[in-house]
């Protein structure tokens, strides 16, 4: 089975508390279009979210700090990114099977 890796923005003013409460949203939303399995490779797989405190500066790093830490069936990871010019952002990854 393949997998797919699933990626996300959130506004980087929300609190922590406020990141779980959208991307629960998110999550929901995912639910209802895909359906509830464990195998569409939706986020709607991801098993709960672990906030992580790392920041990271850029899309590259983000990358190298998520890969390891997110596993199929496993829970979405988050973290802060901070983008050369952009404001910073929760960015959140997962591994789903498709």
């Amino acid at each position: 089975m393949a997998a797919n890796y699933v990626t996300h923005k959130f506004d980087g003013k929300l609190t922590k508390e406020e990141l779980q409460k959208h991307f629960d949203s998110w999550q929901g939303s995912a639910r209802v279009r895909y359906g509830h399995r464990y195998d569409n490779g939706a986020i709607s797989e991801a098993r709960g979210l672990t906030i992580d405190d790392m920041v990271c500066q850029g899309w590259k790093e983000a990358d190298n700090y998520l890969h390891p830490k997110v596993h199929k069936r496993g829970p979405a990871v988050a973290i802060r990114l901070q983008e050369p010019g952009q404001p910073e952002c929760w960015f959140i990854g997962a591994i789903c099977a498709a």
